[in-house]
């Protein structure tokens, strides 16, 4: 991520195209600079950046889990930039404005990225309104937003108490401090004024000291969605726009809809069956389209699951991802040639190999698919991320 920082700190607002070469390495081209922005977005998905709210921080990994898109955690500080900004924001900020100037950097120059941002994110950067609703919590988090919903219930009934007029003024307090929903009070749920998820986050001034009632918890309601997609993302959303139009105007986004963003972003769907397969491959220099190889190449390639894609697609091209259109849109289109052996060694003793710049794969005339496909597994394990000359 630092070099990242120096990269686009230096050259993220030039109008020439961004190609990358790796120090220490002789390969250059296409091939190295996808791996590079391939490397940056997922990098900005590191859980230790604490940039984004992590859906299960208990599942294990160095990754935020966001099976919705990735969404900032809340910033509650009236400043986050400048020197009365704490150390903690002031990065985050500049982290923001680095990922808003590499998106803008990827779509300027026609790199395919691999980030997954929410759809309601988009919204906030599109400047498209955003209600403060529970309903938009759910689009971020279902989980917090099912809480929400169980406490607008305590507001519910709260309000049918202080409604009736049967009821004198001590019996409308003693029947609200005894609400319960789904048999639980809200003294159960042992909540105070911070944000979910961050107890050093509070949502008023000594929140930590207090707890969420009966009398109040409309108002905690309204504070924890202010905090998630109001006040609480908006240094987010702001200084992602910053960056992004040191690279061009991010009002022209305006001219895609968020799903459409959506999949220019990497996360458009990929047809691998072997019918799209048997197209998109070229077979030649020893192979043809009927030769076993070939065939079992592209019985493989149909079987892998959304892991085994990206590692294929990443020792390919060097991006995990393939650009919209899919391997139609592959250019150069992929090749798959065959990979000479010398005595006394054979076929199954050598590893595939791949010109990332050409997409021209090297591939042994192995002697089953089997070895073919635990081959492949050790290549793109091994291979990825190194770029040398053949």
């Amino acid at each position: 991520m630092q070099v990242a920082l120096k990269v686009f700190d230096l050259f993220g607002a030039s109008s020439s195209i961004l190609d990358v070469h790796f120090q220490g390495e002789v390969g250059t081209g296409l091939g190295p600079t996808l791996e590079f922005f391939a490397s940056v977005s997922r990098e900005f998905a590191w859980r230790e950046l604490k940039l984004w709210r992590d859906a299960d921080s208990t599942i294990p990994g160095k990754y935020v889990h966001h099976p919705l898109g990735l969404f900032p955690a809340p910033m509650l500080n009236l400043i986050v930039e400048g020197p009365m900004a704490t150390e903690r924001d002031r990065r985050k900020t500049r982290l923001f404005k680095l990922l808003g100037q590499f998106v803008a950097r990827a779509l300027l120059d026609s790199r395919i990225i691999d980030i997954s941002l929410n759809k309601v994110f988009l919204k906030l950067i599109l400047g498209e309104p955003v209600p403060l609703t529970v309903a938009n919590v759910k689009l971020i988090d279902p989980v917090l937003g099912h809480s929400l919903v169980t406490l607008q219930q305590f507001v519910g009934l709260k309000t049918v108490v202080q409604e009736d007029p049967s009821l004198t003024t001590e019996e409308k307090k003693d029947r609200i401090s005894r609400l319960q929903v789904n048999g639980v009070t809200l003294d159960d749920m042992c909540l105070d004024f911070t944000v979910p998820g961050y107890d050093d986050l509070e949502l008023k001034q000594s929140g930590k000291d207090i707890s969420v009632t009966a009398q109040n918890v409309e108002e905690y309601v309204d504070l924890v969605i202010d905090a998630m997609i109001g006040r609480g993302a908006r240094p987010a959303f702001k200084a992602f726009r910053a960056g992004f139009s040191t690279v061009f105007p991010v009002e022209d986004l305006r001219t895609f809809s968020v799903d459409e963003l959506v999949m220019m972003f990497g996360n458009a769907d990929e047809d691998w069956s072997s019918e799209t397969l048997n197209e998109a491959i070229k077979a030649d220099h020893g192979f043809n389209v009927e030769s076993a190889a070939i065939r079992d190449l592209i019985s493989i390639m149909a079987s892998y699951d959304k892991n085994g894609r990206r590692d294929f697609l990443q020792f390919i091209t060097g991006s995990p991802k393939l650009p919209i259109g899919g391997f139609k849109a592959l250019s150069p289109q992929l090749t798959v040639v065959r990979k000479p052996h010398e005595a006394p060694f054979t076929p199954d003793d050598y590893l595939p190999s791949v010109m990332t710049c050409a997409h021209y794969l090297k591939l042994p005339s192995y002697s089953s698919r089997a070895v073919m496909e635990q081959k492949l597994v050790i290549a793109m394990r091994e291979g990825t991320g190194s770029f040398h000359l053949s």
